[in-house]
């Protein structure tokens, strides 16, 4: 997209508040005409006192006066200027950061696999912040900018002739216009460098803080100081370069004003008080045309991060909503896997092959295999983070992919390895899926879930705080809760994706043994223990993304193959 399409179509998007801007570009322009009465009135005077007048106390007077209104409004102006600009633009930012969340909605999760948490970050807040300089600080300026110059080239041609109102132009277009705007795809290319450096050291800083505890007890610090600093110096490097041209662009603009001076005292021959005036023209228009400069450094940056935003909005979503959603109805929980391949975008090699696999409603099914076989891409087949490249995911007999995102979500809870905690109360992390909750149904949830002694020990209860991402709990503790809140939601389906690897054996051997009856339906488990699987009706056994082997536990161990090699190699301990 050409720079004149992108500021199009952010101008477009300025419509909401099209009526602030407008008495922003208004107040701004007879702000500036009441700065340049400043000048004006002074310089006439003087040259009509030059020349001599009948009355000079009375052209003194008229002055001083002209000088004070035009001050007094030229502050008010500019204070109008500022409200209603920073106004629109906040309210137009607003309404950006929650356009950003809409359109990220439909993206999600997938999106946060290929985009980590820093990226998306930046993007909500420092992007988003950028385009308030677009929006308060730049409009009103551009248009100023060419109105006032044609008004002040016009002034000069009237009252000195065409001679001065081409030395103002050329000093105008050269000196305010041309060099402030030179050098812009340079200024463009060292605005994404920037912004692109600054996002890298953001997810930096992000993992950093995330991943504090392994850092510590890997004794990692240095190399990830070192990391950070590097990120750190490219951001650095990259704001020195692009200083070195602003700063020569500076010098530029400082001087036009002196030149266009003196060119005039020496070429234009025009009585004192038009002369006078026309060079007071030079000063009154440079705060106009010294907006350009201003605009010029920041635009690319702002431009930058709008790119930066519509590339991850513009990003087609994995999975798309069906044109014509099949009603689920009274759903039971059958899932049904038929020839299910699939292939990360980002590799080359399947994930998963020719799946099949089927779990009867109400049944426990197991999923079994070594790091990096296939098990966890299942989970995000069934919930819809991806779609299968060949092959059905079927619930209840109905493609996954026929009904409404919102309705097969509602339909299946998954609990993860390293569950996501918000950064409040027990309770509310536990009623964020069932908002009406009755305490006994929370209780009840914690129970089945192990959490309940926990909360025993936690002098506030269901009112603990937890801290940011959960940070107050243990790894076990944390488990607890996400599965209680799966429990409490009531879902047909309930995948336990590792969810219980930070379980000793005993709470482990507790949880499993009341998880048929507290789960509402068919249990998808994702295994990582043999109590955990031992009472499976099946357990479906994966290698390099195929299945191998499958069958009740008594079947597979004396079977022999993949699952008894499993058990003895202590990957299922």
């Amino acid at each position: 997209m050409t720079t004149t399409r992108q500021i199009g179509r952010l101008l477009g998007r300025a419509r909401p508040a099209a009526g602030l801007l407008i008495v922003s570009v208004a107040a701004r322009t007879l702000g500036l005409i009441a700065g340049a009465g400043l000048l004006l009135a002074p310089a006439w005077a003087l040259g009509l006192l030059v020349q001599g007048v009948p009355d000079p106390h009375a052209l003194v007077r008229v002055s001083v006066l002209t000088m004070l209104v035009c001050a007094v409004g030229k502050g008010g102006l500019r204070y109008l200027e500022q409200l209603t600009g920073h106004i629109a633009a906040f309210r137009l930012l607003t309404r950006m950061r929650l356009d950003l969340h809409d359109e990220l909605v439909p993206l999600a999760p997938a999106i946060t696999e290929t985009q980590g948490s820093g990226v998306l970050m930046s993007a909500a807040t420092k992007d988003i912040d950028r385009l308030e300089v677009f929006y308060a600080h730049t409009i009103a300026p551009a248009i100023t900018a060419v109105l006032l110059p044609l008004a002040a080239v016009a002034a000069a041609t009237t009252w000195a002739g065409p001679t001065a109102g081409g030395i103002l132009a050329a000093g105008v277009l050269l000196g305010g216009l041309l060099v402030p705007l030179s050098g812009a795809r340079q200024g463009r290319r060292a605005a994404e460098r920037i912004a692109t450096a600054r996002t890298r050291l953001a997810q930096e800083i992000s993992d950093d803080v995330r991943g504090h505890e392994e850092i510590r007890i890997f004794q990692a610090t240095e190399q990830r100081t070192a990391c950070a600093e590097t990120l750190s110096a490219e951001v650095a490097d990259s704001v020195s370069s692009t200083g070195r041209l602003l700063g020569r662009r500076a010098a530029v603009t400082v001087l036009w004003p002196w030149a266009t001076v003196l060119t005039l005292l020496a070429l234009v021959p025009a009585p004192l008080p038009e002369l006078l005036a026309t060079i007071a023209l030079v000063p009154a228009t440079a705060p106009a045309l010294a907006s350009v400069e201003a605009f010029s450094r920041s635009l690319p940056a702002a431009l930058a991060s709008d790119r930066r935003l519509r590339a991850l909005t513009d990003t087609p979503p994995a999975v798309t909503e069906p044109a014509d959603p099949v009603p689920l109805g009274d759903p039971a929980g059958r899932l049904d896997l038929t020839g299910v391949t699939f292939t990360y975008p980002s590799r080359t090699a399947p994930a998963v092959q020719a799946i099949d696999l089927h779990a009867p409603a109400g049944s426990l099914v197991a999923v079994v295999g070594v790091t990096g076989s296939g098990k966890s891409t299942l989970t995000r087949l069934l919930t819809r983070t991806w779609d299968p490249d060949a092959g059905t995911v079927r619930l209840d007999g109905v493609d996954v992919r026929e009904l409404a995102l919102a309705d097969l979500r509602r339909q299946v809870a998954v609990v993860e390895q390293r569950p996501v905690l918000l950064s409040g109360t027990i309770g509310e992390n536990l009623r964020l899926v069932r908002p009406r909750a009755t305490r006994p149904e929370v209780r009840a949830a914690c129970a089945a879930a192990g959490l309940d002694q926990d909360l025993d020990t936690f002098p506030e209860g269901l009112s603990t705080h937890l801290g940011e991402d959960g940070l107050r709990l243990s790894g076990g503790q944390a488990q607890r809760l996400a599965l209680a809140r799966a429990l409490l939601r009531r879902a047909p389906v309930l995948v336990l994706d590792e969810a219980t690897s930070h379980q000793d054996a005993l709470s482990q051997a507790l949880i499993t043994h009341r998880l048929r009856e507290a789960a509402a339906g068919t249990v998808l488990v994702i295994a990582h223990r043999l109590a955990t699987i031992r009472h499976a009706d099946r357990i479906y056994v994966l290698e390099e993304g195929r299945v191998v082997e499958s069958g009740s536990y008594p079947e597979l161990i004396g079977a022999h193959g993949a699952f008894r090699r499993l058990a003895g190699s202590a990957v299922l301990d």
